[in-house]
């Protein structure tokens, strides 16, 4: 394999160049683009764990944390922005070695750019490097290690000198396969064997250095994951679980058994399998725009034609592990959110369809043919292609169409990333985007002084722990997660039974003179007394009836009620998710609303299920509290009408256990209304769309088993 590298001096001084190039473009967009402040998915855990030096949550990614400190140090903006910014950069640096990688398996330079710069600006590498996220970490260094073994496999010279620049670029290899290890590890793994396969050639090599390699790879992991542990140890830090306290805790951490239920779905199968196969093959072929896919496919012609069997077997390992093999491993249900939970693994298999085009437009070259171009420069890529150096006859005869052609070829293959650039730029401008941020002001604005705030579920935990202990907001507030994790205010240490969780809130409560708010629906929380229900969030009432629910429109949350619910479609699908919940909370508390007997409130939330009549989610809620607690008729028509009127609002975001439970409100409706026929019919349609143990539908259908006749009453 030639290196590409060793042409002339003034040849690598203009390849390290052009890496300049991509580099400070491709982070100028991500600069321009990346939110200010925090955002969902997992943001503002890895800010909050990067500012702290903490814990990140399974498998704890130190590398990225410890890169994450530093970015928190720059003097510009806010610390969300900062993280952002390394992300931003970290991507960035991929596309410049991605450009490398094609330099050094002698594809053209002004090919390697196009690529480099067409996977840059795509959707999903750039919706990952403005946040912060470790999947552009993950694809720099899977990149690093392809690079140093392709450097390794094109040594010249002597046999001596050879084996020791094999044996060097080896050793950058392990490290940096080491310390992906320490990033993420799983999709470097998957990786590996085609690490392997470029290596077969040397292997005799390999093996007589392997101790050595191994230690490289395993010393700065295993570093890293003992800081790691030492870290979760200090008092008042971030960490997920909290300290980690023995080798089975380690390991119940690092090998992230904690997530087997997030992972794994029992209600998924092959349906869903095929669906996101299908997705995965569509954003493929319109990631870097058809021409771009169809010029990938023609690049693995390339490689298959050129015999370049190590490389297309080794990049064909690595497209096919980060997706379909993906697909195949993991449970998720096709659902909308589950689409972006998913989007950001195939990162590195979408650079290998980069490079793949690449490939498939030097192949143009090889069909149109260059005059005094030797076979084997046309095979392997050495030849002065990239530098656009015209032969002798390709001088004389300069004005042909074809000379013409491959003149204009670099100019045209930098469109595909121009039209890229223009396709993603407005889906993936999220400088202005403050939903996060919006929703956690209101939530922390809206408590009592010196209040416990109990907070449940990640687009609650990540943006205000962001505000609180990354920016100070509410210094006065404690906050507590439900289930013991992330915050250092934790109640237990999971995982634990569900006693000692239990307990640990009893006694809580007990010995708390502060006052107590929570997330609305959060049953965890033993409450003796009253609820002060206010949409958004609910007050325990230590003055009120126990089991009573006293209903109050606050200015912050009805404002927020009111400019979340006018807002056009949110284009990120985490604000979709999360503006969906909010909309079943505030849907539960206008039900409520509906009950009351107080003319005054019923008078000022008239205008709010107004606002809600375009609100699927909203209006579905609404009619859950009329359906379990309505006490008339006229309630449980109102809740028909309400779930007649949200029909035709069901849009892509609605998942299984939506469908699922949408069923079972008109199964529950149809109980209360004594049609049993019709309730089981609803019930069993339910379980259809969401067979999974958390369907209430499935203990109603249970009932009618053991009470058959009720079927026909």
């Amino acid at each position: 394999m030639p290196n590409a590298f060793d042409a002339s001096p003034a040849g690598i001084r203009y390849d390290w160049l052009l890496v300049l190039v991509v580099v400070a473009a491709v982070f100028a967009a991500y600069g321009y683009t990346a939110p200010r402040t925090v955002t969902l998915e997992d943001d503002g855990l890895f800010i909050m764990a990067s500012f702290d030096l903490g814990v990140a949550h399974p498998p704890g990614y130190p590398l990225y944390t410890l890169l994450g400190h530093i970015a928190t140090y720059l003097p510009i903006g806010t610390p969300a922005l900062r993280v952002h910014l390394l992300s931003g950069l970290l991507g960035a640096l991929a596309c410049g070695v991605l450009f490398l990688v094609a330099r050094q398996t002698g594809l053209p330079r002004w090919f390697a750019l196009a690529a480099a710069l067409a996977y840059g600006v795509s959707e999903h590498l750039w919706s990952q490097a403005i946040i912060a996220e470790v999947y552009t970490l993950n694809v720099l260094l899977t990149f690093v290690v392809l690079l140093f073994c392709l450097r390794a496999m094109a040594a010249t010279g002597p046999t001596r000198q050879r084996q020791k620049t094999i044996v060097r670029e080896l050793s950058f290899a392990a490290l940096c396969f080491g310390l992906g290890l320490a990033n993420h590890w799983p999709l470097l793994l998957l990786a590996a064997p085609a690490f392997v396969i470029l290596l077969l050639p040397s292997w005799s090599l390999v093996w007589r250095n392997l101790p050595r390699l191994f230690a490289l790879v395993i010393v700065p992991a295993l570093l890293l994951y003992l800081w790691m542990v030492w870290r979760s140890w200090q008092p008042g830090l971030v960490a997920f679980y909290g300290p980690i306290s023995s080798p089975e805790n380690f390991w119940y951490y690092v090998s992230r058994q904690g997530y087997g239920g997030v992972d794994s779905s029992p209600s998924a199968g092959l349906v869903d399998k095929a669906a996101f196969t299908w997705h995965f093959l569509k954003e493929s072929f319109f990631l870097l725009s058809p021409l771009g896919a169809l010029l990938a496919l023609a690049g693995i012609y390339r490689l298959h034609q050129n015999k370049r069997t190590h490389l297309l077997a080794a990049t064909a390992w690595i497209f096919i592990a980060h997706s379909l093999i993906l697909i195949l491993a993991l449970g998720f249900d096709y659902e909308h959110l589950n689409v972006a939970v998913y989007r950001p693994y195939p990162l590195v298999s979408y650079g290998i369809l980069a490079y793949w085009m690449a490939q498939g437009l030097t192949l143009i070259t090889d069909m149109l043919g260059r005059p005094g171009r030797s076979q084997q420069q046309a095979t392997d890529g050495t030849g002065d292609d990239d530098d656009n150096k015209d032969s002798d006859d390709n001088k004389r005869r300069g004005g042909s169409p074809t000379s013409f052609l491959l003149k204009a070829l670099p100019a045209l293959a930098l469109l595909i990333p121009a039209f890229v650039l223009q396709k993603n730029l407005e889906v993936n401008d999220r400088s202005q985007d403050r939903f996060a941020e919006r929703y956690g002001r209101m939530l922390l604005d809206s408590l009592d002084p010196d209040a416990v705030l109990f907070v449940v579920g990640d687009t609650t935990t990540a943006p205000l722990g962001y505000l609180h202990y990354v920016e100070g907001v509410r210094s006065d507030v404690q906050l507590i997660n439900t289930q013991g994790l992330v915050y250092p205010t934790r109640l237990f240490i999971p995982p634990t039974t569900k006693r000692k969780r239990e307990n640990a809130f009893a006694t809580f409560m007990r010995n708390n003179r502060r006052p107590v708010y929570t997330i609305n629906k959060i049953a965890e929380i033993p409450n003796p007394d009253g609820t002060i229900h206010y949409g958004f969030y609910q007050k325990i009432d230590p003055q009120g009836r126990p089991g009573a629910i006293t209903l109050r429109f606050a200015e912050r949350a009805t404002d927020y009620f009111d400019s979340i619910a006018r807002a056009p479609t949110l284009k990120d699908r985490w604000n979709r998710h999360q503006q969906t919940i909010l909309m079943q909370q505030y849907g539960n508390f206008l039900g409520y609303t509906i009950l009351s007997d107080d003319p005054e409130l019923k008078r000022v939330a008239a205008d709010k299920v107004k606002i809600m009549e375009n609100q699927y989610y909203g209006l579905v809620d609404m009619a859950e509290v009329l359906i379990e607690f309505g006490s008339t008729a006229e309630h449980l028509k109102i809740a028909q009408e309400l779930l007649q009127q949200a029909e035709p609002l069901v849009d892509e975001t609605l998942t299984k256990s939506m469908k699922g439970r949408h069923h079972y409100r008109l199964g529950f409706l149809a109980y209360r209304l004594r049609n049993y026929p019709e309730a089981h019919k609803q019930f069993a349609e339910s379980v259809k769309h969401h067979d999974h143990p958390d369907n209430p539908s499935q203990g109603a259908l249970e009932m009618f088993r053991r009470a058959p006749g009720s079927q026909q009453r």
